[in-house]
């Protein structure tokens, strides 16, 4: 994936895997950046142009959904087991990914960022029934800056996620993901860039609609570092926090 020498990104495939422990992560300005993956152990690299998704401009109901168009490729899960039907409305999938610059050394900075995870009833380029988990965000708006801080959770509510009308979580057969970097750069034109690498980390469920007895702690310590910095888990392990107890009978 790397060249030690300078920090690029040397890999000839639009998407490949790495180890989230690669030493390229290891660099300065990436460790400064907040590069590297977190949740697992290996991460899968999507160039910047590896699909173009453009937005609908709102249409008739004023909200702004991704459009992806003609030519762009994704990466797909099949046969998942994602049957949420019994879950809350409320209830979140969350999505972690970084943004990754393919030199190390560069200080450019994209636009924006766009990631469309469609959970579909057919693995073609229109399927009929879909939900999509759509992210668009743009370095400056909302508290994002991508100069400072290149990794993102985005959360969206299973009722926020944009369904066709005809929409069952049991009609899904594949999810797939694709992703997007844009840059206007030095043409002016807010095109896919190939100068940058989206970093999937983890999607997960997260439910917030009931109690988890799992969670139940009676007190807690924020752990972190001198400089606050996120805490990086040893490589080849599966687990988050390591929790230490004792019971005793009165």
């Amino acid at each position: 994936m790397d060249d030690p020498l300078d920090d690029n990104v040397i890999a000839t495939d639009n998407v490949f895997q790495t180890n989230a422990d690669n030493s390229i992560f290891y660099k300065t300005n990436r460790l400064e950046r907040y590069e590297r993956a977190r949740f697992l152990n290996n991460t899968i690299l999507i160039q910047g142009d590896d699909s173009d998704l453009t937005l609908d401009g709102g249409g008739s109901g004023g909200v702004d959904h991704i459009v992806i168009q003609p030519g762009s490729n994704h990466i797909h899960l099949t046969v998942p087991n994602v049957d949420f039907s019994k879950n809350s409305p409320t209830d979140e999938l969350r999505l972690a990914f970084s943004l990754v610059n393919k030199d190390g050394d560069s200080v450019a900075i994209p636009d924006t960022i766009r990631i469309l995870v469609d959970f579909a009833g057919t693995d073609v380029a229109e399927p009929s029934v879909y939900a999509r988990f759509e992210v668009d965000i743009e370095d400056g708006f909302d508290g994002y800056d991508f100069e400072t801080n290149r990794y993102f959770v985005v959360s969206k509510q299973l009722q926020e996620l944009y369904t066709t009308q005809n929409f069952t979580w049991e009609a899904v057969t594949v999810v797939k993901i694709y992703a997007c970097v844009i840059d206007t750069g030095v043409s002016g034109g807010a095109l896919p860039s190939s100068d940058y690498y989206i970093a999937l980390d983890a999607l997960r469920l997260e439910n917030i609609a009931t109690t988890n007895p799992l969670y139940g702690l009676t007190g807690y310590s924020v752990i972190k570092n001198d400089t606050s910095a996120t805490i990086i888990k040893s490589p080849n392990t599966s687990n988050y926090i390591e929790f230490r107890f004792s019971i005793g009978v009165t």
